[in-house]
């Protein structure tokens, strides 16, 4: 089971993902794997693009780029 959070977890919740087959990412931890898989990085910047990240996390969603 894959649980995240945008936040901290709570001790009970460390307590209960300490169970085997649980994987958890707090906020800063799912912020810093996004960011190195360059989900929603501009690869011509190398800074956060708000557009292209709802792009990457909605398949359907119309791309901003594809006029480009």
């Amino acid at each position: 089971m894959l649980l995240f959070t945008t936040g901290t977890f709570t001790s009970g919740a460390d307590q209960l993902l300490e169970k085997p087959g649980l994987v958890s990412m707090n906020g800063e931890q799912l912020a810093a794997f996004l960011a190195d898989a360059g989900v929603g990085i501009d690869a011509n910047t190398v800074e956060f693009d708000a557009a292209q990240f709802k792009v990457e996390l909605d398949v359907n969603a119309p791309n901003p780029r594809a006029a480009e």
